[in-house]
């Protein structure tokens, strides 16, 4: 009787601490969600930081009157703007993107989203010093 009852008080314990492990998976996994949603969104208010910093040296570039219109260098700056409007416009879907991220998703592919805008991030930032840099030149 005394191992019918002892049986008994383990598997409860057991059940218990299977609800306890499932519920801590549960909240580690919505936290792994939080942080990524952070670090998406925290690098796509870079990005765009960075776009209306480039956006900025291109025009200023443009307006200073030393480009014919005509000329390589004016219509890099144009396809500058260009891209910067491009890349713009995407704000706003990119941030309901990381928002749209769920308990679940896949970890790999929201890594290599954040991966992919850190490296369009990093270019931005090089084109801006590129285009300082010949303006200092």
């Amino acid at each position: 009787m005394l191992a019918i009852v002892a049986t008994i008080r383990g598997n409860v314990i057991a059940h218990k601490a299977k609800k306890l492990a499932v519920k801590i998976n549960d909240q580690q996994q919505e936290l792994i969600v939080y942080k990524q949603r952070t670090d998406l969104l925290e690098e796509i208010d870079k990005q765009q930081a960075i776009l209306n910093r480039l956006a900025t040296v291109t025009l200023q570039k443009m307006a200073s009157g030393n480009h014919d219109k005509n000329s390589e260098s004016y219509k890099r700056l144009d396809n500058n703007v260009s891209a910067v409007n491009h890349l713009r416009s995407g704000y706003e879907k990119q941030r309901q993107l990381a928002y749209s991220i769920e308990k679940g998703a896949s970890i790999n592919a929201n890594e290599r989203n954040l991966a992919d805008i850190r490296r369009l991030t990093l270019h931005l930032e090089q084109e801006i010093e590129n285009e300082l840099g010949e303006i200092k030149g």
